[in-house]
């Protein structure tokens, strides 16, 4: 019978001892049998091949590739998976010690189905990145961007349906940002349900705010509101509307962060602004 959930791991320039721990929130607390762990690994050193060597026992399967790109490791990954669910997992995201039992009746009940579960993620504080709704909530496409790639998890069914990853989003791609905004817009464009799920909670470590990194994000962004703009008109009413708020929204930090002094803030938000732009008017299919 094949695993329950496939986890793919796309790992690059990260300490070897933060995918450990990983992978020890991973397998301490289940059965083997029940999850697959696929980590593809995009360095030059063998660390991480020594920690995924720990795990051998549990049928870790390790991929070394000189491929660069997080969509195009979880592409890597995705040909290799077993499980009924795939879960994209970051290197450096942990899960509670009992994340399979909390989940486990809502994965197996829609073992066969078209379906993707998406839920919370928090910081090492306890602290959420976004809110979320109640557990009825079928996600439409005003809130496509507010999940989280870590706490998104997809049925075999619905993922061959969507198709693989777009290879130019994401960290180490042509647009820095947006694979998993990208997926969900096309899951979708495919009516097949996003649903909150309460007890779908991950731990992942907040990003610090850097300049190069807001600019790099929001040039990804533009391109995937450019890729997603014509393909339906919902998609151009949704897209317009969101586009034209958050426009609107970063000039008012901007300039409210400019008169109080805070320089960095205001140059942040700027950044993404122009990041977004760029993206936007220079995406090609």
């Amino acid at each position: 019978m094949s695993p329950l959930i496939s986890f793919i791991i796309s790992t690059r320039g990260k300490n070897s001892s933060i995918l450990a721990n990983a992978l020890s929130s991973i397998f301490n607390t289940v059965n083997s049998e029940q999850v697959e762990v696929i980590v593809v690994d995009q360095n030059q050193s063998l660390e991480i091949e020594k920690v995924c060597l720990l795990w051998q026992a549990n049928g870790i399967k390790y991929i070394a590739t000189s491929t660069v790109g997080l969509a195009r490791g979880r592409n890597i990954g995705v040909k290799e998976a077993k499980g009924d669910w795939l879960w994209f997992f970051d290197d450096d995201a942990i899960l509670s010690k009992d994340w399979l039992v909390a989940i486990f009746s809502s994965l197996t009940a829609s073992r066969v189905e078209s379906k993707i579960f998406y839920g919370t993620v928090y910081d090492l504080a306890g602290k959420k990145y976004l809110r979320r709704g109640s557990n009825s909530h079928r996600l439409h496409r005003w809130q496509f961007d507010g999940v989280c790639s870590i706490g998104i998890i997809f049925n075999r069914r619905a993922l061959d349906k969507i198709g693989e990853y777009d290879e130019k989003f994401g960290v180490g791609s042509t647009y820095g940002a947006g694979e998993e905004s990208d997926m969900i817009l096309r899951a979708l464009n495919f009516n097949i349900p996003v649903i909150f799920n309460a007890d779908l909670k991950t731990i992942h470590p907040r990003f610090e705010r850097d300049l190069a990194k807001a600019s790099n994000y929001g040039f990804g962004i533009g391109a995937l509101y450019r890729k997603h703009f014509f393909v339906s008109l919902e998609n151009f009413v949704v897209l317009f509307i969101k586009l034209l708020l958050e426009n609107i929204v970063r000039l008012l930090f901007i300039g409210f962060f400019g008169l109080i002094g805070r320089s960095v803030l205001a140059k942040f938000h700027l950044n993404y602004l122009m990041g977004f732009w760029r993206g936007f008017i220079s995406y090609r299919v």
